[in-house]
């Protein structure tokens, strides 16, 4: 428990949000047995702004390595948060893991933060095929998107998830000036 408070005291009391300290919390304390550790995990996340891509990243890589029992538990309550970091975090993880179910998904390609639906986009296209309605729906619904990531999303969700039309869609986005297609679409063409 000392070693765990001198660990978290180390990453608040970084000058600025270094996302490596909170990769290393995270990292660690998902090994530790009890609820203490992932405790501290989440308020490192909330502490540095779980807003911030770094640590947003740094937080997801470390805990798709846990083994941690109880993490299953706090992703889900994360899924629930009303913080859209912890949000994304939980779907990069239970997406990496393959344990994200319809329902989370449902409800994360609804959410009103584009962040969280392409997370959501990036989650639903690693799991089981019975993801693919869900995820039909959500890139017809996004994909005129302004926002540049949402966007980005939906088109490696075309390109990754198998789902039928795919290659046809990214040409046309291609050929109609959409460079984030670009990626995706030599991926797609690559396979053929």
């Amino acid at each position: 428990a000392v070693a765990l408070a001198e660990l978290e005291r180390f990453v608040v009391e970084a000058p600025g949000h270094d996302a490596s300290r909170a990769f290393a919390l995270a990292f660690i304390a998902g090994r530790l047995e009890g609820r203490e550790g992932l405790l501290a995990v989440e308020r490192v996340a909330l502490h540095l702004g779980a807003d911030e891509e770094a640590v947003i990243l740094a937080l997801a890589h470390a805990l798709h390595l846990s083994p941690h029992p109880g993490l299953g538990a706090l992703l889900e309550r994360w899924l629930r948060h009303h913080e859209p970091g912890l949000r994304v975090v939980a779907l990069r993880v239970l997406g990496g893991r393959k344990a994200l179910s319809e329902q989370a998904l449902g409800r994360a390609l609804e959410d009103p933060e584009a962040r969280v639906v392409a997370a959501a986009l990036g989650a639903g296209m690693l799991g089981p095929p019975t993801h693919t309605v869900q995820l039909r729906g959500a890139i017809l619904q996004h994909e005129k998107s302004e926002d540049a990531a949402l966007r980005q999303a939906v088109l490696w969700a075309l390109a990754v998830g198998g789902l039928a039309g795919a290659d046809e869609q990214l040409l046309a986005a291609a050929r109609a000036g959409d460079e984030l297609a670009l990626l995706p679409l030599a991926l797609v063409a690559d396979e053929d």
